[in-house]
């Protein structure tokens, strides 16, 4: 491990300097306690640099507002504002209530499970699947990242960002994100774009994950990772992860916090194909957000016992399964994609299709 200054001084305020950080071999032994040493160097210089947690807190209150922060905020909300007002065209709108429709045709038929009902939905799509998950937590497994002084080493901006999300309960977790984004992940984005690829070359991914999307690859299923945290975390756990033909990353950039639009940005995606039929994977709280779009959702998957799982319990008409890891997804794919060929026959206006997955062991 040797020192290094990993970044520029774009975006910095006048005077601040940039800080030398430990370069992370990620296969060595002590690479989660060098990844946890530079995010409390990088902390500090966040809190110099920018805001504190309880700044954070304070300016997401109202107690104290932070002018600068406030202005760099609203220019993402007014982003936000124009990539959501775009689904509402006349062509889009004509296109969502279309998959919400063939959706609702396939549920007339008789299924006795609800494998034979996802089954339904998909003999309606012509192109096969797409499938949307989450990242923190289903393409990884927290519960499995190593400790390090009773803390899980997380991403570049936990120590600031997390905390001062805790203490703030009344405040939607979007509109938190954009007004912490100037202080939090732009500046460090900015100047520290490695420490955001090692937080991902060290996360442990979940179990069938690599073996999934080797699947996906065969069969040339498109695949996109919606998430709440940076882009190049994304990128740098899929360096140990094959990467199919047809791959895109929502998440968030240095400028563009789009990705925080989950229900948006899955329906942009159900728009881009109509006839595919979009499957989202998540895990936890945020992926609260995906049962927005469920009309375009032909089913989920949701981690066992999840707090997603118990949303989606709660959502009328929401068709889910639960896994464990990725081998239950892949399992559960090929059972329901034998079972397409079966029903396509009696969808009026749709002729049967084969799933485009894998159904080999």
């Amino acid at each position: 491990m040797t020192e290094r200054n990993t970044g520029t001084s774009d975006g910095l305020p006048q005077g601040a300097d940039l800080i030398g950080l430990t370069e992370i071999d990620p296969y060595h032994p002590d690479a989660i306690q060098a990844h946890y040493n530079n995010i409390l160097r990088l902390t500090g210089w966040l809190v110099r640099t920018h805001a504190s947690a309880q700044q954070l807190q304070e300016h997401l209150t109202g107690k104290v507002v932070m002018p600068h922060l406030r202005d760099a905020a609203e220019t993402l909300f007014a982003a936000n504002k124009e990539f959501v007002e775009g689904l509402q065209t006349p062509e889009s709108q004509k296109l969502l209530a279309r998959i919400k429709d063939r959706y609702e045709i396939a549920d007339q038929l008789p299924a006795r499970t609800p494998e034979q009902r996802a089954a339904s939905r998909l003999a309606t799509s012509l192109h096969g699947i797409k499938i949307v998950s989450d990242f923190d937590g289903t393409i990884t497994d927290e519960d499995v990242i190593q400790m390090v002084d009773g803390v899980k080493p997380g991403f570049p901006v936990a120590f600031t960002f997390d905390v001062a999300l805790q203490a703030v309960k009344d405040i939607e977790f979007k509109t938190a994100l954009i007004n912490m984004h100037p202080a939090t992940f732009k500046p460090t984005i900015t100047n520290y774009p490695e420490q955001y690829l090692n937080y991902g070359r060290i996360s442990h991914l979940r179990n069938g994950v690599q073996e999934s999307f080797t699947g996906f690859i065969e069969e040339d299923v498109p695949v996109r990772i919606i998430t709440a945290n940076a882009a190049l975390s994304v990128k740098g756990t899929f360096e140990r992860i094959p990467i199919p033909h047809d791959f895109k990353i929502w998440g968030i950039e240095a400028d563009s916090v789009i990705s925080a639009e989950k229900a948006a940005v899955i329906q942009k995606e159900a728009v881009d194909d109509p006839e595919r039929a979009v499957i989202y994977i998540g895990d936890g709280a945020s992926d609260k957000a995906a049962i927005d779009a469920k009309d375009q959702i032909a089913f989920y998957f949701a981690l066992k016992d999840s707090r997603f799982e118990r949303e989606l319990r709660r959502a009328a008409g929401a068709l889910y399964f639960t896994y464990e890891d990725w081998y239950d997804i892949k399992n559960k794919l090929r059972e329901i994609s034998q079972k397409v060929p079966a029903v396509g026959q009696y969808v009026e206006g749709f002729p049967s299709q084969s799933l485009s997955y894998s159904t080999r062991a």
